[in-house]
């Protein structure tokens, strides 16, 4: 299953992230790292259906990886390239 979904607009400079967790999780967050794995950004989801925009001025051009951990058990983790 995909819990997440990265959407970039580019003429905004925005990127939606969508998430949907599982209903009987209990604390979810999704996590973002840069290309050498270092923790950018740690994000609390509250409901099981989330949209999240990220300013993409904020983050350099590079690859960043994403992880969704919900009761400390990873559920997805994939990758997002931004290209300025």
């Amino acid at each position: 299953d995909s819990y997440v979904k990265v959407f970039f607009f580019f003429s905004s400079g925005q990127i939606t992230i969508q998430i949907s967790v599982p209903s009987h999780s209990e604390k979810s967050e999704l996590k973002i790292f840069n290309s050498a794995f270092q923790l950018i950004k740690t994000i609390e989801i509250s409901e099981s259906t989330t949209q999240l925009n990220l300013d993409n001025s904020l983050l350099n051009s590079g690859t960043y990886f994403y992880s969704l951990v919900s009761t400390n058990k990873v559920l997805q983790t994939s990758k997002f390239i931004i290209s300025k």
